[in-house]
């Protein structure tokens, strides 16, 4: 499937109303549950998503929708009370859909029942098998069982989509090819942002980088938690909902996983997977010969590489800051960076918290660098105002000053003050010293609200501070069956004392509390989960 051109498109049909911006405790975020199970066969090209979050701004909802569902080849339909009551849903689209199916179109419909669903409702969709297995709504189902079943429809549409592809090559073999021959971007980080904001100039410049025939690498410097994960992450999603704008490949790899300290130190493995995936045969243990060979690969191909977290493979603090240890990656970039404009040519975006020094000199024509480590004022304000933190324009504003318009400070500000200041931007002031540290201006942000959340939320909040040291002992994402050792007796003094003796129900609860507070990943399951605290609780005592 992964080297197939005939990629199936999915549709997701949902109601707005299954997917609350804002959820309660109880509530669940229905759509981004679907999508956490699909996201990784995705991520393999196994298949596309599309929902109406993918429509760019300005796009009209109607026309676009309606010329998504004629074109789907999967329709997943989230069967609930609100969805069944919606007008736009059953009457277009569920009825889009049917149409095609009485016309001979290759096109599958699957019900996913969310909710206890009326008589009424459900006889719109009752020819059809739903999913969970015998009707019975995911809500009603236990955690595990919850994720099991997930997991079952996930597996079961990826062979679903398989069947699809295999109809097509063989009804139409010599067919044009309409999508990326080959996606695989698995390894590039999750990011949890739910919505961007800010980041507008930056998307239209990745767009122009694309398009560009002049430009071969674009480079998007920042220091860490600035969003340019999240970035780059939106912006394959938009590419994606355009099937990759005529992209023959699309490849990523991360040199730094967030959240772990698993750093390269080298680019072989990446040289390696490099030419495997793009089919290139040589017969060299060289590093220099193998970028050499991707660099001209990608002089006459339309490939899109992206290149996560590169400072790994960089110098620090020292006169070569900012220099590429490694040889191999200096020549793949300096190479297609010095190599002149071709019609059919790739493009490289890389990501890094510094410039790469090697390619400085081509930086005014094929290799431009966008520095994207703030916010603008506006932007920072807004997203304040959507995570609900009231406060007049110019209040949010400053305090987006404040914060030097660092995204991640900022989210975690805007839940600390939901948390534990009734979402007044005004109280900002009970943040461990406001002003910057001067002796690290550019990691100091986010600290400073953790170790708020520490002396003001967490006080008298024994199990929610202990749940946050056991998931610092990780620097990585917390495996469910480590936890659950944690958790067993004997308690570990000053450390597991207060969760040794939490009933499964309400450690479940504790950690629902941390999530909706932003303190966990919020896209992750919670059989794995990530904490955004790793970086300072380890052991119980803080560490940069």
């Amino acid at each position: 499937m992964s080297d197939s051109s005939a990629k199936p498109v999915i549709f997701i049909s949902y109601s707005h109303k299954d997917e609350p911006e804002k959820p309660r405790e109880g509530e669940t975020q229905w759509l981004s549950f679907v999508r956490t199970y699909l996201q990784p066969a995705v991520k393999d090209g196994i298949f596309d998503l599309w929902v109406d979050l993918h429509l760019t701004g300005g796009a009209d909802l109607d026309p676009e929708i309606k010329r998504k569902l004629q074109v789907c080849d999967i329709f997943i339909l989230l069967v609930s009370a609100n969805s069944m009551a919606s007008n736009y849903i059953v009457d277009t689209e569920i009825a889009t859909i049917r149409g095609r199916q009485a016309r001979g179109e290759d096109v599958h419909f699957y019900p996913l029942l969310l909710t206890p669903t009326p008589d009424a409702g459900l006889n719109k969709v009752k020819d059809k098998n739903l999913r969970p297995r015998d009707a019975r709504p995911f809500s009603g189902l236990s955690y595990h069982d919850r994720l099991q079943h997930m997991t079952e429809v996930a597996n079961e549409i990826g062979k679903i989509a398989q069947q699809i592809v295999e109809r097509k090559d063989t009804r139409s073999p010599s067919s044009p090819v309409a999508s990326p021959a080959y996606v695989h971007i698995s390894s590039l980080p999750e990011t949890a942002y739910e919505q961007l904001r800010g980041r507008d100039d930056e998307l239209k410049r990745l767009d122009d980088a694309w398009s560009d025939q002049s430009i071969n690498i674009l480079s998007l410097v920042a220091e860490g938690g600035a969003g340019k994960s999240a970035l780059i992450n939106e912006w394959l999603n938009r590419m994606r909902a355009d099937s990759y704008r005529k992209a023959e490949t699309v490849l990523g790899w991360s040199f730094y996983s967030q959240g772990t300290k698993e750093r390269a130190t080298s680019a072989e493995v990446f040289l390696n997977w490099t030419i495997d995936k793009l089919g290139i045969k040589i017969e060299t243990t060289s590093s220099t010969a193998k970028a050499e060979a991707i660099a001209e690969a990608l002089t006459k191909r339309r490939v899109l590489l992206v290149l996560d977290g590169c400072e790994p493979l960089q110098h620090g603090l020292d006169k070569q800051q900012g220099e590429l240890k490694d040889q191999g990656l200096r020549a793949l970039l300096r190479r297609f960076a010095a190599t002149p404009p071709d019609r059919a040519h790739g493009l490289v975006v890389l990501t890094s918290r510094l410039a790469i020094k090697d390619i400085a000199r081509w930086e005014r024509d094929s290799a431009p660098v966008r520095y994207v480590d703030k916010l603008s004022d506006e932007a920072g304000a807004a997203l304040l105002r959507d995570n609900s933190v009231w406060g007049t324009d110019r209040e949010l504003q400053e305090a987006t000053r404040d914060f030097g318009g660092h995204a991640l400070a900022l989210g975690l500000l805007a839940s600390f003050l939901k948390e534990t200041q009734y979402s007044d931007v005004r109280r900002r002031d009970h943040i461990r010293g406001l002003l910057h540290d001067e002796e690290n201006l550019r990691h100091d942000h986010a600290r400073r609200v953790m170790e708020s959340y520490e002396n003001e939320w967490l006080v008298g909040q024994g199990t929610l501070l202990a749940i946050l040291r056991i998931i610092g002992l990780f620097d990585r994402p917390a495996m469910g069956d480590c936890l659950r050792a944690l958790r067993k007796k004997p308690a570990i003094a000053g450390l597991t004392d207060m969760i040794v003796d939490l009933n499964e129900s309400d450690w479940q609860r504790a950690v629902t509390r941390l999530r909706y507070a932003h303190c966990f990943h919020r896209r992750i399951p919670q059989r794995q989960i990530r904490s955004t605290h790793t970086r300072w609780y380890g052991n119980g005592l803080g560490r940069a």
